[in-house]
């Protein structure tokens, strides 16, 4: 059996595509009996995976890292999709530019990717975080700290952008899609898995882009199975949607073998993830390569 934990808790829609396939019966029509099981903490979910209490898991690359540090037992073999628009560096209606943002306090949930979107862009500014008041705070909180005012800039994921934007109290000013491929989601399997069963790993990657067929030809009605799941409006879901870029077959197989120091390129992206950790002092260590991470062949078949 193949049992695939589903992360409950976030609003991260791409997942969300693992119920269209449950609904559509594609599971069942693979031959593979597949349980959709919530997780209401993220933390709990990949520890169980580490701890083979699972053999499925999906999570941002970069939440992987620890894991294949510590030599856990598992393999990437998707990267379903990456942020494109759905994160966020947010200013106040006074912040006009990046150099009005020196000396100011930045809220962001210090270490997440969010922190990691911040450094990007501060860089590309030709600013270092020295120059701003990096202010540790969850999203949810920064929301209505901007809102109210009492912060004027901050790095967030949508809903909690779009919801500061539609009090007109800020605006996107850069974008995850500015850095396509730098907050990538992906799917894990288990060692063991792989070893007993990979049959059923093709099978679980075969529905995952059928799955993604139909929902990029009945989007319609596939933004109301995955709304209703999300207890959103099919607008509300559709908006968080289109803020991923989900990746064709193809453009997943020249991101698992096409090697190039880009973010297109999965072990680049775990690479780089991996030395912001390191500068943030959650790992001990960056590895040279990223790429015994990784496994293509069951999207490459």
């Amino acid at each position: 059996d193949s049992v695939l934990f589903d992360l409950d808790g976030t609003l991260w829609p791409s997942w969300y595509e693992w119920y269209v396939a449950e609904e559509q019966n594609f599971f069942k029509e693979a031959g593979l009996d597949v349980e959709l099981v919530p997780f209401t903490s993220y933390s709990d979910m990949i520890q169980a995976f580490y701890s083979n209490n699972i053999n499925v898991v999906g999570a941002t690359v970069c939440d992987l890292i620890s894991g294949y540090n510590e030599e856990k037992d598992f393999k990437v073999v998707l990267v379903n999709d990456y942020s494109n628009g759905a994160d966020a560096i947010v200013f106040g209606n006074n912040i006009k530019t990046p150099e009005d943002i020196k000396g100011k306090s930045v809220a962001v949930e210090a270490g997440t990717l969010e922190h990691y979107m911040l450094l990007t862009a501060l860089e590309k500014w030709g600013l270092k975080q020295d120059d701003v008041s990096v202010v540790n705070m969850s999203m949810s909180d920064a929301a209505p700290a901007m809102i109210s005012g009492s912060v004027e800039v901050a790095a967030m994921a949508d809903p909690y952008g779009a919801q500061v934007e539609s009090a007109g109290k800020g605006k996107k000013y850069f974008t995850s899609a500015d850095v396509p491929g730098l907050i990538s989601d992906s799917t894990a399997v288990s060692g063991d898995l792989i070893q007993n069963n990979k049959e059923d790993v093709q099978k679980l990657v075969d529905v995952w882009y059928k799955t993604v067929e139909y929902v990029n030809a009945n989007k319609e009605q596939s933004m109301k199975i995955m709304a209703d799941k999300a207890e959103l409006s099919s607008e509300e879901f559709t908006a968080l949607y289109d803020g991923v870029k989900v990746l064709s077959r193809e453009e997943m197989v020249k991101g698992f073998t096409e090697k190039k120091e880009e973010f297109t390129y999965a072990p680049y992206v775990a690479k780089k993830n991996a030395d912001f950790l390191l500068g943030q002092q959650m790992i001990t260590e960056s590895k040279d390569s990223y790429d015994g991470m990784f496994n293509h062949e069951f999207v490459c078949k």
